[in-house]
């Protein structure tokens, strides 16, 4: 999970880039694609970001970042402190 900046929620990304999921895939996502999310805006508005792109997205663009701006590992750690 490669977050340098992040524009749509993990349920979009999750969304535009797998085949239709079943309902019951769905249903188990749901929740953790939410908990994600919610740690990456917490990120956003902790470090004042204006937006957070998804390096991995499908059609991403990105050409180049500052492996500084990254904060995949700041998600993991919020994600492993919650549990």
């Amino acid at each position: 999970m490669s977050r340098t900046a992040r524009g749509s929620s993990a349920a979009d990304v999750c969304a535009a880039g797998a085949p239709p999921a079943i309902p019951r895939e769905q249903d188990l996502l749901q929740p953790i694609q939410a908990r994600v999310n919610s740690v990456i805006q917490g990120i956003r508005a902790e470090l004042n970001y204006s937006l957070i792109l998804d390096a991995d997205a499908p059609g991403g663009i990105i050409v180049a970042a500052d492996p500084a701006l990254n904060i995949t590992a700041k998600v993991l750690q919020r994600l492993q402190q919650a549990q």
